[in-house]
């Protein structure tokens, strides 16, 4: 299930704005780790002023496992990603995205600590 909805649009710009979303999605735990997923979040077109094609979002997504895996494998319940993201497009054909993640109980496996992630997409238009 995907669910997106405008929130705010600028009176100036309808194009630019804030939007959210929810996602959710569901499998068969008798053949897969993760039985059920599920996202919100929050984007906004045109945050600072004369970058009207950029993007900055925040995001959380749980991974839930399933109780047949979870006890063949001693795992945890489930894994928490928390996401900062700015889409900058630089130019007509370039755009660079760094983005921050953190990660609770990454692969819902007990013997991992919750986890940083730095990145960065470059997007090059031909």
């Amino acid at each position: 299930m995907i669910a997106e909805r405008s929130l705010f649009s600028e009176a100036a710009q309808p194009s630019q704005g804030l939007s959210g979303f929810l996602r959710f999605g569901r499998s068969s735990e008798k053949v897969n780790q993760i039985d059920w997923s599920g996202s919100l979040g929050l984007r906004y077109r045109g945050l600072v002023a004369g970058r009207d094609d950029d993007v900055a979002g925040v995001a959380v997504t749980v991974n839930h496992n399933g109780k047949i895996y979870r006890q063949a494998n001693n795992a945890d319940h489930q894994e928490v990603n928390y996401e900062a993201t700015y889409r900058a497009q630089l130019k007509p054909y370039f755009a660079l995205q760094p983005s921050f993640q953190y990660i609770t109980n990454p692969s819902m496996d007990k013997g991992l600590k919750n986890v940083t992630v730095l990145g960065v997409r470059t997007e090059i238009t031909f």
